[in-house]
């Protein structure tokens, strides 16, 4: 994918319960296809991502205490954990004062806290009470992912 976003990522202690998705992450900011522009201060805005992930100050606590789902297009239909956890929002502010610096955020993509767990074909019906499970994450990263290339701060 030859996007560019901001990303906490979560460490790797709930994956047991997570095993489908490979890439676990929290995006916080989704800035869409790369352009030149982005690629001449890719090296600036990672200078603004160690400076976030400094302000952060530690490993970001939340829970998983919903499941949700929306229209991922070819891919069917995304299953995903929703994340409420204070940090993450104060995160999200962060990052957006950063992106007024350089890059604006696509708010076409939202900001709906949310790993997602899965992909299923459309008509596999979806969602059940039986999913939730108020799994618990801890972020100890932020990443500025640029197409294929990950650059990950630790918090």
């Amino acid at each position: 994918m030859n996007t560019a976003c901001i990303m906490l990522i979560p460490d790797g202690s709930y994956k047991a319960a997570r095993p489908k998705t490979k890439d676990h992450h929290l995006t916080v900011a989704f800035y869409g296809p790369i352009t030149s522009d982005m690629r001449k201060s890719q090296a600036s805005m990672r200078k603004a991502v160690e400076g976030v992930a400094r302000s952060v100050s530690g490993p970001i606590k939340a829970k998983a205490n919903g499941v949700g789902m929306f229209n991922a297009g070819s891919d069917g239909i995304a299953i995903v954990d929703l994340i409420d956890g204070i940090g993450t929002f104060r995160t999200r502010t962060d990052v957006e004062f950063i992106n007024s610096l350089f890059w604006p955020i696509d708010y076409t993509h939202g900001f709906t806290p949310h790993i997602t767990r899965e992909f299923v074909p459309t008509e596999s019906g979806g969602v059940s009470a039986s999913m939730i499970d108020n799994l618990e994450f801890t972020f100890v990263a932020l990443g500025l992912w640029f197409g294929d290339e990950r650059y990950e701060v630790g918090l």
